[in-house]
């Protein structure tokens, strides 16, 4: 079965760092932000919910409106990159931007998902059915 990234306990931390050995693990509350955000994007966009929806319970429901379990897999990959891929775009300062007193930046726009990763989410030629 697979799952949904989180930093709920010790396993589900240690099974995100096999995968993402430079999370900022030292900030747990700012890496569950992050895994949270990434998964409402993934599940906003699977669903096909447009842009300003506001997810209440962030689950990702079936054709039937019941919670689904077992997430597809391409959905939880998507989660881990785009969590990575905001990370990145507020911990570097490429533009030139100052640092906030957190230490942190946003290099360009709060990261939306990138055509490459909604490609995953929803591959050309097949329904978008998750």
């Amino acid at each position: 079965m697979t799952t949904w990234f989180t930093t709920t306990d010790e396993e589900a931390l240690a099974r995100l760092l096999v995968e993402w050995p430079d999370a900022p693990e030292e900030r747990p509350e700012t890496l569950g932000f992050l895994l949270d955000t990434a998964r409402t994007q993934v599940i906003a966009y699977a669903q096909g919910l447009p842009d300003d929806a506001v997810l209440a319970d962030y689950k990702l429901l079936d054709e039937d409106g019941e919670e689904v379990t077992d997430v597809p897999p391409r959905l939880v990959y998507v989660q881990l990159r785009q969590a990575m891929v905001i990370w990145d775009s507020m911990s570097s300062n490429g533009d030139g931007g100052d640092y906030g007193p957190d230490g942190f930046a946003f290099s360009s726009p709060p990261a939306t998902l990138a055509k490459p990763l909604q490609l995953i989410i929803r591959p050309k030629g097949v329904p978008s059915v998750v």
